[in-house]
């Protein structure tokens, strides 16, 4: 993937986290938590992670609450366990 698509695709990834962060389904989490392994598994590890934490950080700082570390902790990384994961395996399937 060329540098230039990989930077955008980064960007409106950690646009959508950060979006997505914000809609809620009544429970303690939201629906950021479902983009977390695509992000992953299309961007790869390093960008992934890169847009997962860009985002995170983003919707904590314009929302924060009190789990504020566990998200942006923990979802960066589940989404470089998840680019990892691909990487492992070279494919989707």
């Amino acid at each position: 993937m060329r540098k230039s698509v990989k930077v955008s695709l980064t960007a409106v990834f950690a646009a959508l986290h950060a979006v997505l962060y914000f809609i809620s389904f009544g429970l303690w989490r939201n629906l950021g938590i479902y983009l977390e392994s695509l992000e992953g598994i299309i961007l790869g590890p390093q960008a992934g992670f890169t847009a997962a934490l860009i985002g995170s950080v983003i919707a904590r700082v314009v929302k924060p609450d009190d789990f504020w570390m566990f998200g942006i902790i923990a979802e960066p990384v589940s989404v470089l366990m998840a680019g990892f994961w691909r990487e492992q395996n070279g494919s989707l399937f």
